[in-house]
């Protein structure tokens, strides 16, 4: 086998071997994502604490963010899906930029700092509010 042709197959076989070495990605799929948040009131309906679902979903590159339920007034970011980007990402710790100002005027970007506790469940804070994720 002449030289150059073994250098490219030593080459290959490296990037093959370091491809296969590297481990999935434990925060790609999809996620329940619940939380409690203070709300404000309202005339009619006075303020307080409200239960809160979302569906994350995360991709090898960014992904959505759709908060369930339907909005009474009072959140107009409410049921819409947004794009995710992923700011910050480690082996147990993944930092989301939620990007509410793209898809709805007056909303506001949010972020999400989620601690890997197992495979099927992350904890941390969006905003002040402590949240749970569970992989579906």
């Amino acid at each position: 086998m002449n030289p150059v042709r073994s250098v490219v197959l030593f080459v290959l076989m490296m990037i093959g071997t370091s491809v296969l070495a590297q481990s999935p990605n434990p925060f790609v799929g999809t996620w329940k994502v619940t939380w409690e948040q203070q709300t404000r009131g309202s005339g009619v309906v006075p303020g307080g604490t409200r239960n809160f679902e979302a569906e994350m979903i995360i991709a090898a590159s960014g992904g959505s963010w759709k908060t369930l339920g339907v909005s009474r007034g009072d959140d107009p970011c409410v049921g819409k899906e947004v794009p995710v980007v992923v700011e910050k990402q480690t082996d147990d710790e993944l930092n989301v930029r939620l990007k509410f100002s793209e898809v709805a005027q007056g909303c506001t970007d949010s972020m999400v700092r989620l601690k890997r506790v197992d495979d099927k469940k992350l904890t941390g804070t969006r905003g002040k509010s402590e949240v749970t994720a569970t992989k579906q």
